[in-house]
């Protein structure tokens, strides 16, 4: 058995409270991408998402046992080396979805918690799309689609033409190999533009604007969420400062 599992076990037999003086963790910092209580077809095929209601119950138990906080005071605590009575956390939301308007902040804004949002600035606005999100919307399709596989081989640079081999080989792609996902699209004829356009995954300006004006802070998530082990120091850099640069101008 691995350590985590054991330390799985361990900590279901104490409780919070005791955990948090044993580790001396007085602050935690949930993340989330989104919930959904159905299925969003570019990220059903990346990883689980939870229901509205299992966020929910998340939130409860957060403020049983800790106190929410804004980003300036979690900064506060950090910088200013404050006590904290009880133990504090913060909410972040990566990615800059839209089910943040739609779903997550009435809960929020209802029980007064405040979040971070982290988005892509080159996806607001549904401008583009994520490239992982490409991935799990090609998987979606190909399920139903079972021709091109050969030729989706090739572009892959496998040696294997079945379906698992297919996803494992989509799924195994990073930022720099955008190309090939965008190759394989065309090939089965799957649209991105169009699913932006008909779903709108993202928020939009206007939701950030209205989100800031309730509480809400905006964070930098990248320009176009390459994984920063993927790419080199100055294309960090670039994603950086120019997508602090573009929530600076919109968002002041």
């Amino acid at each position: 058995m691995s350590i985590h599992k054991y330390l799985n076990i361990f900590s279901k037999l104490l409780s919070i409270r005791t955990l948090t003086q044993i580790t001396s963790q007085r602050i935690i910092l949930p993340f989330y991408h989104t919930i959904s209580d159905k299925r969003l077809p570019h990220i059903s095929n990346l990883y689980p998402l939870k229901s509205k209601k299992q966020f929910i119950d998340d939130i409860d138990f957060l403020c049983k046992h800790f106190t929410p906080v804004s980003i300036d005071e979690l900064k506060s605590i950090i910088y200013n080396n404050e006590p904290v009575s009880k133990p504090v956390f913060h909410l972040t939301f990566d990615d800059g979805l839209k089910e943040l308007y739609t779903e997550i902040a009435p809960v929020l804004v209802e029980r007064g918690i405040p979040a971070t949002i982290f988005v892509n600035t080159d996806f607001i606005d549904n401008k583009g799309l994520f490239y992982r999100y490409k991935v799990s919307l090609l998987i979606e399709l190909l399920e139903k689609n079972n021709q091109h596989f050969a030729e989706m081989s090739n572009i892959l640079q496998s040696s294997n033409d079945k379906l698992p081999d297919i996803k494992k080989g989509l799924l195994s792609l990073n930022w720099n190999e955008t190309t090939k996902i965008d190759q394989i699209a065309e090939l089965i004829n799957l649209d991105f533009n169009e699913y932006l356009e008909r779903n709108q995954p993202y928020l939009l300006t206007s939701q950030l604007n209205e989100l800031i004006a309730k509480g809400f802070t905006i964070g930098s998530h990248s320009l176009n969420h390459p994984f920063f082990k993927d790419i080199g120091i100055d294309e960090q850099k670039h994603q950086i400062s120019d997508s602090f640069k573009f929530i600076d101008s919109m968002f002041h």
